[in-house]
């Protein structure tokens, strides 16, 4: 773990539900994989009660701190906290914490290390692997999330905590081919913790200065050439029908390339419907041939390019007017 920037990743939380042996299995676990000796990287503080002190035991010469854990009562956030605040006593610039419930999946520091070296360093930001949508360990929380973390309710489970504070956790949006920054500025409108990233051509990103602002970037490229920004979420409006099926596969590649694990992609697409008879989205199909050589597409079409391209379909919904949102998550 030693390529992780260390003056901004301070301290590694590992929380074990229960005392005895089951916590002692997982105080050796996290200490051998967050390393030891002098490839130790990372603080390590586990929390998990103690009552035969087998886990303060299990720990003796190595990098970790034992912390003894908030009332049970304090539920799965408590002891999230307890550990962040041990951290925190520990190293007084800490700014991050990595949070692993040591009874589930580790998912080991190769992980860790790319799902950093991926996203970049941005403190503030929180950052988790996925597998098919489903919240990843560890999460790597800024410690300006604890305010959130202290509202939880003790009766959430560790996946249903994160997902309760990252609504209030920084998240980096990309709009690609998003024109002047429309649809990307009424985003940023209503998530406030949030930033963007406008990726467009360059004769469009000269004419979208007036969207710029301190959560919203202009970046100049070509999605078919140029490698797209990291960020937890992608944004495609009215872009893949625009394309042949073929290019549409390199765009796609193209977003799950620079997408980590559990990164959101949000389609928004007319939708033919798989049904026979005359309907509007058929009209704009022959068009879309017949201008850009692109189609509208079906529900299972979009799925087909979707798996096709490091991507699984997680639901389409319709809005108030003819579009659909197609949400993917990469796998």
């Amino acid at each position: 773990m030693s390529t992780i920037d260390t003056c901004w990743l301070l301290a590694l939380i590992a929380f074990v539900g229960r005392g005895g042996a089951t916590a002692d299995a997982g105080a050796r676990a996290v200490v051998a994989e967050a390393g030891t000796g002098e490839d130790a990287a990372l603080p390590v503080v586990v929390v998990t009660p103690d009552p035969d002190g087998a886990v303060q035991a299990s720990i003796v010469g190595t990098e970790a701190t034992y912390g003894s854990p908030a009332p049970p009562e304090a539920g799965p956030a408590g002891q999230m906290l307890r550990g962040a605040e041990i951290a925190r006593d520990e190293v007084s610039d800490i700014t991050a914490i990595l949070l692993w419930p040591g009874r589930m999946t580790w998912v080991g520091p190769e992980t860790v290390t790319s799902l950093i070296e991926t996203h970049g360093v941005e403190p503030g930001s929180m950052l988790r692997p996925g597998w098919r949508g489903e919240t990843g360990w560890p999460v790597l929380l800024p410690m300006s999330a604890l305010d959130h973390l202290r509202a939880v309710s003790p009766e959430r489970m560790p996946p249903d905590v994160i997902e309760d504070i990252a609504g209030y956790v920084p998240t980096r949006v990309v709009d690609v081919g998003g024109g002047t920054g429309r649809l990307l500025t009424a985003v940023l409108e209503q998530a406030p913790a949030s930033t963007g990233v406008l990726f467009e051509l360059p004769h469009v990103i000269a004419d979208a200065g007036d969207a710029a602002s301190d959560r919203l970037r202009l970046v100049a490229g070509d999605f078919l050439a140029d490698p797209l920004p990291a960020a937890e979420a992608y944004i495609l409006m009215e872009v893949l029908h625009d394309w042949s099926d073929d290019d549409a596969t390199r765009i796609l590649t193209a977003v799950r390339r620079a997408a980590a694990p559990g990164a959101r992609l949000i389609i928004v697409e007319v939708l033919v419907p798989d049904s026979p008879g005359p309907d509007h989205s058929k009209v704009l199909d022959i068009m879309m041939l017949a201008v850009t050589g692109g189609r509208e597409r079906t529900r299972g079409q979009y799925e087909t390019l979707l798996t096709e391209t490091g991507f699984e379909l997680r639901r389409v919904m319709p809005t108030h007017s003819s579009y659909f949102i197609v949400e993917a998550t990469a796998v």
